[in-house]
């Protein structure tokens, strides 16, 4: 993931309290998860959904978890994640806005499928612009 995102879900929660602000955290898997390759891809291609999140108040991170057999985290029980990659908007006291899965289909390009996270960002929170 990006250098300036934080690992760790609980530490991105805990750093948006202290700051005050939201927090959005990426649940992503490893080379073995094609849709997770695909979303590292267009993360690393397109700066949308980055500076709307941070344009919007949200302290960005993620949460690395293992394939579902051994995943031992407790993640996916936690946030009743059904698949990854999976993306989780808090509010400024950690308790969840809203999540999704990868909003595009494979083939979406990256500026679209960055466009289509900012418009569900920004459905769902009531502070966005």
């Amino acid at each position: 993931m990006k250098p300036n995102y934080i690992k760790g879900v609980d530490a991105t929660i805990q750093e948006a309290k202290r700051l005050n602000k939201k927090a959005a955290v990426f649940v992503i898997g490893g080379e073995w998860c094609p849709w997770c390759v695909i979303l590292k891809k267009n993360l690393a291609l397109s700066d949308t959904l980055d500076k709307a999140l941070i344009e919007d108040g949200f302290v960005i991170g993620y949460q690395e978890v293992d394939k579902k057999a051994v995943d031992t985290s407790g993640i996916r029980d936690r946030f009743s994640i059904p698949g990854i990659p999976f993306f989780i908007i808090f509010d400024e006291q950690g308790k969840v806005i809203a999540s999704t899965e990868y909003p595009g289909e494979k083939e979406t390009p990256a500026e679209e499928a960055m466009d289509l996270y900012v418009k569900w960002v920004r459905s769902h929170n009531d502070d966005a612009l």
